[in-house]
């Protein structure tokens, strides 16, 4: 009876070592390459914004009768780009794309807050996109934004973009939806939704989308 207790005793201190060595790895993984930073309140964003020397967003409430949404806007050249989050979200999704400096020279960058998330009426359901849809393009034209524009939805954002697009053909240059959430027969859970809902493999996705949507912007400002 010792000898099997003593046997099962070493077989757990290996796994605890291995497991304690996997967390190390992942910790320093997290630290070196930020990925601890997702899902940060909007105050801590800024916070890092001021600590990197990146230029501060400038925020606006707009009157849409009914409600009000909220826009943050950002970088330093013309060709509108705005970003509009999925469920639950806000702005903050999308605001490590200030730290991008070709998208921040190069557009003026709009982060909004949906109906109901965020500053945008939040905790008010609009299930409508039609309705959703009006509410951020009717903002986005109160800032003068009425032409040239590159939509980019994530997740429940991408119906919302696609309708402002199918609404407003000639206000639309381009239309990027990222895992966009269209059609429930497509969004069965599979095994690797779970893992890549960690913070290592989240923040990695969230690197490459980066990439991929700046090679897009270029393109699209081309």
């Amino acid at each position: 009876m010792v000898r099997v207790t003593n046997k099962v005793w070493t077989v757990a201190k290996f796994f605890l070592s291995i497991v304690g060595v996997l967390f190390l790895a992942l910790t320093v993984l997290i630290k070196v390459f930020g990925f601890g930073e997702i899902g940060a309140s909007e105050k801590e964003v800024l916070a890092g914004f001021e600590k990197d020397g990146i230029e501060l967003p400038v925020f606006s409430t707009v009157d849409t009768s009914p409600g009000k949404i909220r826009l943050v806007r950002g970088g330093q050249g013309v060709a509108p780009l705005v970003f509009i989050h999925g469920s639950p979200g806000d702005w903050t999704a999308f605001s490590d794309f200030l730290r991008n400096k070709n998208i921040a020279d190069n557009f003026s960058v709009f982060f909004v807050d949906r109906p109901g998330f965020g500053e945008s009426n939040p905790g008010e359901a609009v299930a409508s996109l039609e309705e959703q849809a009006r509410r951020i393009t009717y903002a986005l034209k109160a800032q003068e934004v009425r032409a040239n524009l590159i939509l980019i939805g994530h997740s429940l954002g991408g119906p919302v973009a696609a309708r402002i697009a199918a609404d407003n053909p000639k206000l639309i240059k381009g239309l990027i939806l990222v895992a966009p959430s269209m059609d429930p027969e497509l969004e069965k859970i599979q095994w690797f939704n779970k893992l890549a809902q960690t913070h290592f493999f989240s923040g990695y996705c969230r690197r490459v989308g980066l990439q991929a949507i700046e090679r897009l912007c270029r393109t699209g400002s081309s």
